[in-house]
């Protein structure tokens, strides 16, 4: 009698809960994603729409109407000489806003941003390559950031696709 007990207290008492959902009910349709910038910032855009496509469509997802639209600005402040009087400094600030909507209304929104630093000096493709080079790095952090985010998403409402 003790021993049922016993079995019957631990197996009721059970308090275990996954932390993570594997069944995330947004990895299962495809995503369609806007990418929208007011000014033209060569290939960010395209490098953010390709990075997320990789991460959040897969060939099995099914159809949808779920849109991903995201708007993206870049901030580039000087941050001053150094002491060799040859290079100084650049902060560049990508601000990144990001909504989910389906077919009822807005899912989720946010926004993210993300900062880099580099050297400018005298040598005119060496700073061409510095500045693609941190903003590609930028994008591709902020672009799992957003999958991230989307992907470990518990929604208030169903999804309707």
């Amino acid at each position: 009698m003790k021993l049922l007990t016993i079995v019957i207290i631990f197996l009721g008492s059970c308090a275990y809960k996954p932390v993570y959902n594997n069944d995330n009910s947004l990895s299962k349709y495809k995503i369609d994603i806007i990418v929208k910038s007011k000014e033209n910032y060569g290939n960010v855009t395209n490098l953010l729409k390709l990075h997320l496509n990789q991460k959040l469509n897969f060939r099995s997802n099914k159809p949808s109407n779920i849109k991903l639209v995201i708007s993206v600005q870049k901030q580039k402040t000087g941050m001053g000489i150094n002491k060799d009087l040859s290079t100084s400094g650049i902060i560049m600030n990508y601000l990144v806003n990001y909504s989910l909507y389906d077919k009822k209304g807005l899912l989720k929104s946010g926004e993210i941003s993300k900062k880099s630093s580099f050297y400018l000096s005298e040598n005119s493709y060496g700073n061409l390559v510095s500045d693609e080079d941190s903003s590609q790095k930028i994008i591709l952090s902020l672009s799992d950031s957003i999958s991230h985010i989307l992907l470990a998403s518990n929604f208030k409402r169903k999804i309707v696709p």
